[in-house]
């Protein structure tokens, strides 16, 4: 379903590499806002790393980088 602050045949009004005839589409980006989720990240961005451009706690994926987290030790 298109938003109606979309217009497919507008190209990226919100600056954030995204169209807006995709972003209408694929759901999870604002067509007038380039960072829906409020993260700090463009959705663009966010896509093109691996992230969830819907979800403010998603991590960033960089290329060719691995991050390992290990719980606190809870006795």
């Amino acid at each position: 379903m298109i938003s109606s602050s979309c217009d497919p045949q507008n190209e990226d009004p919100d600056d954030d590499s995204l169209g807006d005839a995709f972003e209408a589409n694929a759901g999870g980006s604002a067509c007038s806002v380039s960072d829906a989720d409020g993260d700090g990240f463009d959705d663009g961005e966010e896509l093109n790393l691996g992230a969830d451009r819907r979800d403010p706690t998603a991590f960033l994926a960089a290329p060719g980088v691995t991050v390992g987290f290990s719980a606190a030790r809870q006795d």
